[in-house]
């Protein structure tokens, strides 16, 4: 399911997301801490979504955009710290605690 679905970067409300479906929306939302820190707060995925990959291409597609930017990422998702980024282990050196 995952891979068929389009990331799009909001870039005005801080969050990139994904539409299951006309009702159902998955996303990621940021907010800066300064001009080269972003905190990734909150990770939601609808359960029709769960399982499918879907919160990992939103954090794919979140990293890209911190790495592109030169940014770090506090990673105060618990989704974020917990289950992508030990799976991660080439981002550590964007991370700040």
């Amino acid at each position: 399911m995952a891979s068929a679905l389009q990331v799009v970067h909001d870039s005005v409300r801080h969050r990139f997301f994904v539409n299951l479906s006309a009702t159902a929306q998955a996303f990621l939302e940021y907010r800066y801490l300064g001009t080269n820190l972003i905190d990734f707060y909150h990770t939601f995925v609808p359960p029709e979504g769960r399982g499918t990959g879907v919160a990992a291409k939103l954090c794919d597609e979140a990293f890209a955009f911190a790495r592109s930017t030169n940014a770090k990422v506090k990673p105060s998702c618990s989704y974020v710290s917990q289950t992508y980024l030990p799976k991660h282990p080439e981002l550590r050196n964007f991370i700040v605690e």
